[in-house]
């Protein structure tokens, strides 16, 4: 256990000692291009199989009030799981 300790505090010395890297502009890049990244993968998730375009609509959960943005089906409701509280509700068309 003391050996394991004393690993863990060398470790955590290593770190604190090494020099940061990354700049508040390298930060602002990445997450610039993450940010990019996932409005394309979402632009491409707004498309159903067949090519059509789907409505994205915001969303309250109503048990933990999250706003979700989720696929409006065209006609009818279709059933969505909260990411957050993973509890199903139903999102209708209309």
């Amino acid at each position: 256990c003391m050996a394991e300790v004393s690993q863990r505090l060398n470790n955590a010395r290593e770190a604190a000692n090494r020099p940061i890297v990354h700049s508040h502009e390298d930060l602002a890049k990445k997450l610039k291009d993450a940010m990019d990244i996932n409005k394309k993968s979402s632009s491409a998730l707004s498309r159903s199989t067949d090519g059509s375009s789907r409505r994205m609509r915001e969303v309250a959960c109503p048990t933990c009030t999250v706003h979700l943005q989720v696929q409006v089906p065209t006609s009818g409701s279709e059933t969505i799981e909260c990411g957050v509280c993973q509890q199903p509700f139903l999102v209708s068309a209309r």
